[in-house]
Formats: structure tokens, C-alpha cells, sequence
């Protein structure tokens, strides 16, 4: 059986093209991670029954709703970056 060097060498390079794609859709994914974890995070840190902030601090329901946007949005990019749906511009 013979090999065809310049068959083999596309493929190398379709290969390499793959990767790299997967590696940057792996690094927006794992920064958009970040980016809702750190939100989770917040959102866990207050206290919403109202007793643990100081005059001025408590969260107005119009943050909350920001917040819940933000990471409803979030999830929104997670969603198209897991099933590659991406916007096509022509």
C-alpha cells in the first residue's frame, strides 16, 4: 500500500487547523466560566433575607434583575460555544 505524501500532509494541516479552533473555542468557554462562576459567587454571597447588610449596601431589586441577565446571557454563550452555533457573517 502506498502512501500519498501530499494527502497526508493536507490532512496534517486540516488537523492542526482543528486544534487550533477547538483551543480557542475551549479558552472562550473556559473565560466565560470564569466570568458566570465568579457571578454564581456573588450572587451566593448576599444575604437576600436582608439581615446581613450595612446602610447603603443592600441590593436593589433592579441590581438583582441586572444580574440575573448577565448571567442568563452567559448562558446563552455557553450554550452556542458547546454546540458551535455561531452567528455567520457573510
Amino acid at each position: 500500500m502506498r502512501h500519498n505524501p501530499t494527502a497526508l500532509e493536507n490532512y496534517i494541516v486540516k488537523l492542526q487547523g482543528v486544534a487550533t479552533t477547538l483551543t480557542d473555542k475551549n479558552r472562550r468557554l473556559r473565560k466565560s466560566h470564569r466570568a458566570l462562576a465568579e457571578k454564581v459567587t456573588a450572587l451566593f454571597a448576599m444575604d437576600l433575607a436582608g439581615g446581613g447588610f450595612t446602610t447603603g449596601t443592600r441590593p436593589t431589586l433592579e441590581l438583582l434583575l441586572l444580574l440575573l441577565l448577565h448571567l442568563l446571557l452567559l448562558l446563552l454563550l455557553l450554550i452556542l460555544l458547546l454546540f458551535d452555533i455561531s452567528p455567520q457573517v457573510k
